[in-house]
């Protein structure tokens, strides 16, 4: 089953280069979330992800533009409940939550969720890095 997401709409009005990178990130976390890969376009040629989140983009860089963590989970919903951008950066706040496929197998376990942030640079409007911090419970 393909990832739900919700997304708070990108603002329609303000500078160019406030919005610019809203787009782009919004582009991107709307693909994957969704079970999409993001398009490569929107990724710079170096970009790398960091963090205990590493995952989350397969081998922590440009090769891999899906969520990669939303494979060992059935029924995923994947909700973004704030963008704040300044300057080249750009945080989401994330909610996120699924039943672990193992759980699933064995009978087992329930719905695991988390929450946190994803934080995005751009560099020449390209995603060049990503940092992510979630907390998870049950």
């Amino acid at each position: 089953m393909s990832p739900t997401a919700q997304l708070i709409p990108t603002p329609s009005s303000g500078s160019s280069e406030m919005l610019a990178p809203l787009s782009t990130v919004g582009r991107v976390i709307h693909a994957m979330a969704n079970g999409h890969e993001a398009p490569a376009e929107l990724f710079a040629s170096d970009f790398r992800q960091y963090g205990p989140g590493r995952d989350l983009f397969g081998k922590g860089d440009a090769s891999s533009r899906t969520f990669e963590a939303f494979s060992g989970f059935e029924d995923v919903s994947f909700n973004v409940r704030r963008f704040v951008a300044r300057g080249d950066k750009v945080l989401a706040y994330v909610s996120f939550s699924g039943v672990p496929r193992e759980a699933t197998a064995s009978g087992g376990g329930g719905r695991r969720s988390a929450d946190g942030y994803l934080s995005f640079r751009l560099r020449d409007g390209l995603i060049s890095e990503q940092w992510s911090v979630l907390r998870w419970s049950r």
